[in-house]
């Protein structure tokens, strides 16, 4: 389900696009307000209309955020990522990354009204670590993994840019989060 107002990265054959869904249900692509529907047909069709032309589209799930798209005889890879899924993202490396430190980063401008844990707490996935305001919304931002605060970057009352970096947290490896 998308949550209103939660910007997607939709990413088309490996380009970048912008996909924003307002509370009316009115969907921007790009910025760009975007006329569309979607209906399902038989043989695992689907109808696709966007503004005034139509494409009869199969849409093949590969995982939970990534789908083939064949629009007549060529077909799309298309992935979709909200900013908790690009800020869990980054929080990850990808395999063969060190994953020694992991930086919690902001999923977006905002105001830093309270900190939870200081360097050296021990820390269990879920614990809430930081309050993030934006857009007049608090934001609680949870633990990724067990470990132990390394470093805090943040300032509680003080503006962070997106992607900046808030925390940085030293994983427990797996075998510590069994004993």
């Amino acid at each position: 389900m998308v949550n209103p107002n939660r910007p997607l990265t939709v990413l088309v054959s490996g380009l970048v696009h912008k996909v924003l869904i307002d509370a009316e249900g009115h969907l921007y692509y790009d910025g760009n307000p975007t006329d569309v529907e979607l209906s399902r047909r038989e043989g695992g069709l689907v109808r696709l209309r966007m503004g005034e032309t139509y494409y009869n589209v199969i849409v093949e799930p590969i995982d939970r955020s990534a789908f083939r798209v064949w629009v007549k005889d060529r077909a799309l890879d298309v992935t979709v990522e909200d900013e908790l899924h690009q800020l869990l993202m980054r929080l990850h490396p990808a395999s063969g990354a060190s994953r020694d430190e992991l930086d919690l980063r902001a999923p977006m401008p905002g105001l830093v009204s309270k900190i939870h844990k200081r360097e050296g707490d021990r820390i269990t996935l879920g614990d809430p670590l930081i309050v993030l305001e934006a857009m007049k919304m608090e934001n609680e931002l949870r633990s990724p993994t067990n470990g132990t605060i390394l470093k805090v970057h943040a300032v509680e009352r003080s503006t962070v840019d997106k992607d900046q970096c808030l925390l940085t947290i030293a994983p427990t490896s797996h075998r510590d989060n069994i004993a």
